[in-house]
């Protein structure tokens, strides 16, 4: 469905052990031509981020067991990071994510990601515009 072009940067914040990041390289990866577009897919197009440890490893482990040379997943919570603070040169084209379980359980990470994003809706009220929860959310 996001069928990423090759030359677009992609973000997965909450990475997990990496398996959209993984699609999107074998969906890019076809798409190369040149050995120049494949040093291009290899340093500048695929990004992630996953602050816990294990599935930290296991998504540097999947990317490097399917093709990608040298994966950027940073060790750090994407969620300690306010939208405000993030720059020009942090933007990418394309963002693949699951809400980080992990922050359900995090009361600091929800209370900055809560002030810095009080415009954003649920997502269940972007399916259903009649979404009795808003308000509550």
């Amino acid at each position: 469905m996001i069928d990423p072009k090759f030359g677009e940067t992609i973000l997965d914040p909450a990475c997990g052990t990496g398996g959209f990041l993984v699609e999107a390289f074998q969906h890019l990866e076809k798409q190369c031509k040149t050995v120049e577009d494949r040093q291009l897919l290899q340093n500048h197009s695929i990004f992630g981020g996953e602050p816990k440890p294990l599935p930290y490893l296991l998504a540097q482990m999947n990317l490097l067991l399917h093709g990608l040379e040298s994966p950027q997943i940073s060790p750090n919570n994407s969620l300690a990071v306010r939208i405000t603070e993030i720059g020009e040169k942090d933007r990418v084209d394309i963002i693949l994510t699951n809400p980080p379980l992990a922050a359900k359980k995090n009361a600091v990470f929800l209370q900055i990601f809560r002030a810095t994003n009080k415009q954003l809706k649920p997502l269940c009220c972007f399916f259903n515009s009649s979404c009795a929860r808003s308000d509550a959310h």
